[in-house]
């Protein structure tokens, strides 16, 4: 999935509305090894109504913080 990658990486994060699941949403962050290599990711669903924009960031800060201790 290269071009999710890539989609990721650009913004740092990825958005799924209602995709794979109607009335469900997703954030999703990478989790990167030492070298910034991807080595997983990190993603949490909630209901469409009740995710809030700031968990984006809350979500990245825990990635950022699992990448560091890799």
């Amino acid at each position: 999935m290269p071009g999710v990658e890539r989609e990721v990486s650009g913004q740092g994060f990825a958005l799924d509305d209602e995709e794979a699941e109607i009335g469900v949403a997703c954030i999703g962050v990478l989790i990167r090894g030492n070298k910034g290599e991807v080595v997983a990711g990190l993603s949490l669903s909630a209901p469409i109504k009740h995710r809030k924009d700031e968990w984006t960031g809350l979500l990245q800060q825990a990635a950022k913080t699992i990448s560091e201790r890799l």
